[in-house]
């Protein structure tokens, strides 16, 4: 990981959460994520850490109005 690399948390308190890599240490990392009250940098476990992959939007083989949505 890089740092001003998108980031997601996978454990810990702030698990789900999207945030950009500050600074990494020996085992940890820091972190800003976004709460109601605006940017928090967030020490954590390094292994609570993933980068964030963006996926590309799935193209629809079928035209939506001839899917079935139940």
């Amino acid at each position: 990981m890089q740092i001003g690399e998108r980031v997601r948390v996978t454990d810990g308190p702030f698990v789900g959460l999207f945030g950009r890599l500050n600074a990494v240490l020996a085992r940890r990392v820091v972190i800003t994520i976004r709460l109601k009250g605006g940017p928090v940098e967030v020490e954590m476990d390094r292994d609570w850490v993933k980068p964030s992959v963006r996926h590309k939007p799935m193209s629809l083989s079928v035209p939506l109005q001839h899917r079935i949505i139940a």
